[in-house]
């Protein structure tokens, strides 16, 4: 195995393989349509960076403006120092960024020494004799040019100038020139190698143009409101032919000021939590909140409007005052036309159900032509609010209600609306034909109970109105709220301050569970059994007990291997396949367990197959293929590991690995052969580590080692099986033990919490570890490790990134005791 594996890390991957923008689906019948809302800014831009971390890229440098006025400015970018080529013709002899191995020396990273404002980056780019210039010859391929990482919130003004040069591009027969360029420009977050679209006032941040060598330079001047504070924040132009851009400014106006970016809870116990965030680049100073909800009802709200009596019932809202006898049974009900809207009360708390009845009138559609839906035009838009705003998430087109009523059962249509902590309701009405209006009746709408928040720990003010009514305020970006009532549930908000400016006031739920205490095990039995013992933990709905095996270290190895499977169980009595073309299916359509066909139990997996010597993931092109995860792997004694593999798939394929959160991939060569050793850097102690196709094309592992480096006397652990009991059963009996080659077992705990539709873990603060000896009979809560005072050996950013010394936000600490600690850095 002595080739190693190309791998790459590519964390925007993840959506676009688990989520898209396909049609959601019809409700009941072929009519009418729902449409999920495009998210233009997400697609347009794709990347696969192949070497983010080369470089020693630099933050943005903001350039604050004389005192007084509120306005800072970002970027201020004339490309003075890119001396080689000319406007007309770029020098293309050296790429200055590329995402693609070995077109650029410093890869997606511009040269600092060439800008001024930090570190841009891009691909496809190059100099142009004071300016820059993005130039590539598939149009399926985006050149695309990035700002410096950081805090673009406020009131953006981005202005450049940009030109089209000639465009070559492929064809079949060659060459082919292209009339014009696009320049597109996209306001995102998400770092060097993601492009998540930031949240703007237009619900796009994007701009897009064709231009074209005659119009020579063109002015490009786009602004909207960037409610995206995140650190990681950048501005985006990008084109699929030849452009040259110059003077790029981007300003930011304060006449608000963003939510600060919450990072969520890192440490839950039972009566206090701490939250993290990342700070704003205007504040000086942080209110945090912590609230209780004060139900008003034991009981649903309902909105119900009929029309029955031409009224608006109180809390609706719309433009339109026009009421026609075309509803529900010839009553009375409501006109909607071309850019009218509609809007359903809100009591504060999230939608559970919404259903309305809508018939589309068109006088200009004749209706005894069987042709004539296809002229009925126009959709009524969906838009819902929560916690970040209004969001458009779809549409239903107009002539799905052509001339006939029907009722829309929204929670049905769009699969997050019950789960997505929506509290308002809009219908738009766009783009139908002269004449033509929805009409719209029996709307009834069903909200969970109301409440209202109250505050928790003000000294001054209640009134939530009040900028002044807070629970603490700080200068840091971490706050632990301390001395709590175990069993309350709690919400929470970050607002950024700066002079008599606040953020608004955010709510997000504490949803956590504490792990529970640990006992020690009784009832041990040499003859391969224990039982595990704990304490109730506040809130808990249940438990999972896991137990380990345990090994010492006997001698120091470099690659002691933590797990290492080859799958010999699958053999010519399990299978006649002996290739993955004839392989055979397990017939799993849903996650489930594999330890059939495996050394060690904790395989589990979805749509598999098997060959003999491997196990497989079934193909499905179209959809979604199979799925292989490992057991629970314990990956706390080191800051790194070794995965070594074996594996078989599609050639050109991506075989997509998730571990530590982050997706990595293999390039599969043109044989389908991936054979060799990556060394990934560990931030998270316990963790599966899944495969499954880019392509969802059919894959098999023939071999799989996890290897870390391990001192003697280091302890490892080998997860064997789970026990799952309720709120009430404080223990579990493991049994059958003797079949393992283990002297030593562990044992710990973790909580479980159901609220409404949601659920939490305590995997943020496990329960303490107990070991057990069954020869002797004892167990103990030990550490991992026996050493002297804790020191930290190996520091992480918060995305996973290794780093030598402290850096500002969320800090991942490994200790040489084997535990994680996450620190916020100011």
């Amino acid at each position: 195995m002595g080739k190693r594996l190309t791998f790459i890390s590519a964390a925007a991957i993840a959506l676009t393989l688990y989520t898209g923008n396909a049609v959601a689906g019809t409700l009941g019948t072929d009519r009418p349509r729902f449409a999920l809302a495009k998210q233009t800014a997400k697609n347009l831009l794709k990347r696969n960076v192949t070497n983010v971390s080369s470089y020693p890229a630099s933050p943005l440098k903001v350039q604050q403006k004389a005192q007084g006025v509120m306005e800072a400015v970002l970027v201020d970018e004339d490309f003075s120092a890119l001396t080689s080529g000319t406007v007309e013709k770029p020098d293309t002899t050296k790429m200055l960024a590329s995402e693609y191995s070995g077109y650029s020396d410093n890869g997606i990273f511009i040269d600092n020494s060439l800008t001024k404002d930090g570190t841009w980056f891009g691909s496809q780019v190059y100099s142009a004799g004071g300016a820059i210039a993005l130039k590539t010859y598939n149009p399926l391929l985006q050149a695309y040019l990035c700002t410096p990482l950081g805090d673009y919130s406020g009131d953006l003004t981005i202005t450049f100038r940009v030109k089209a040069n000639p465009a070559l591009v492929a064809t079949d027969n060659g060459y082919g020139k292209t009339t014009g360029s696009t320049i597109s420009l996209l306001v995102c977050y998400g770092g060097y190698d993601g492009s998540s679209s930031a949240r703007t006032d237009d619900e796009s941040g994007l701009f897009s143009q064709r231009i074209y060598e005659k119009d020579g330079w063109q002015e490009v001047t786009y602004t909207c409101k960037n409610y995206s504070a995140n650190s990681d924040g950048y501005v985006c132009l990008c084109t699929e032919g030849s452009i040259v851009i110059d003077d790029v400014k981007i300003k930011a106006g304060n006449s608000f000021l963003a939510n600060p970016v919450i990072e969520g809870i890192t440490d839950f116990k039972k009566d206090n939590f701490t939250i993290a965030w990342q700070p704003t680049r205007k504040a000086y100073d942080y209110y945090v909140d912590l609230y209780t909800r004060n139900y008003l009802s034991d009981k649903d709200t309902t909105f119900v409007a009929d029309f029955n009596d031409g009224k608006l019932p109180e809390g609706f809202e719309t433009t339109s005052q026009t009421f026609v006898d075309e509803g529900t049974d010839n009553s009375k009900a409501i006109k909607l036309s071309n850019g009218d809207s509609f809007t359903i009360p809100a009591n504060g708390n999230d939608y559970k159900t919404a259903h309305f009845s809508l018939k589309v009138i068109d006088p200009s559609v004749d209706p005894s032509d069987s042709y004539a839906q296809y002229d009925v035009l126009g959709s009524i838009l969906i838009d819902l609010k929560n916690a970040d705003g209004w969001k458009n998430i779809g549409k239903f087109y107009a002539s799905g209600f052509w001339n006939d009523a029907y009722i829309v059962k929204l929670e049905e249509s769009y699969s997050k609306f019950a789960t997505g902590g929506f509290t308002q309701l809009r219908l738009r009405v766009k783009d139908m034909n002269e004449g033509a209006y929805f009409v719209l009746d029996d709307v009834d709408v069903t909200a969970k109970p109301a409440f209202e928040y109250q505050i928790v720990g003000s000294d001054y003010y209640q009134d939530l109105k009040e900028d002044d009514c807070y629970t603490a305020y700080t200068s840091k970006t971490n706050y632990t709220f301390k001395d709590l009532d175990p069993n309350t549930e709690y919400w929470y908000g970050v607002r950024a301050h700066y002079v008599r400016q606040f953020s608004e006031r955010q709510f997000i739920h504490a949803l956590g569970v504490a792990a529970p205490d640990t006992k020690e095990a009784t009832d041990i039995d040499s003859r391969g059994s224990f039982t595990a013992n704990w304490y109730a933990a506040p809130k808990a709905t249940g438990y999972t007990v896991n137990c380990y095996g345990v090994n010492s270290v006997e001698e120091a190895n470099d690659d002691y291997p933590v797990l290492e499977e080859d799958f010999s169980n699958i053999d010519a009595s399990v299978t006649t396949a002996t290739t993955l073309a004839d392989a055979t299916a397990v017939g799993n359509t849903e996650t489930s367990s594999l330890d059939a066909y495996t050394k060690f139990p904790g395989w589990t997996g979805n749509d598999n197959s098997l060959v003999q010597g491997m196990i497989g993931a079934q193909g499905d092109y179209a959809y979604v293929g199979g799925r292989i995860y490992t057991p629970v792997l314990y990956l706390g004694n080191a800051d790194k590991c070794n995965l070594t593999l074996k594996l078989y798939g599609d050639a050109n394929d991506n075989i997509v690995i998730k571990m530590n959160g982050t997706i990595y991939y293999i390039v599969l060569p043109e044989n389908g052969m991936a054979d060799g050793t990556v060394t990934l850097p560990v931030t998270e102690p316990r963790q599966k580590i899944g495969f499954v196709s880019y392509n969802n094309a059919p894959f098999a592992i023939d071999y799989i080692k996890i290897g870390q480096p391990l001192a003697k006397g280091a302890k490892t652990l080998t997860w064997l099986a789970s026990g799952d009991t309720d709120a009430e059963t404080l223990s579990y009996t493991f049994t059958g033990l003797d079949a393992y080659d283990f002297s030593d077992f562990g044992y710990d705990v973790t909580s479980h919490y159901q609220y409404d539709e949601s659920n939490a873990t305590s995997s943020l603060a496990p329960s303490e570890m107990v070991f057990v000896n069954l020869e002797s009979g004892t167990s103990g809560i030990n550490e991992l490790q026996n050493g002297s005072d804790a020191k930290v050996v190996a520091r992480y950013t918060a995305d996973g990134q290794l780093v030598s010394v402290p850096v500002k936000g969320l800090n991942i600490l490994k200790l040489n005791n084997g535990k994680i600690v996450k620190v916020i850095v100011k």
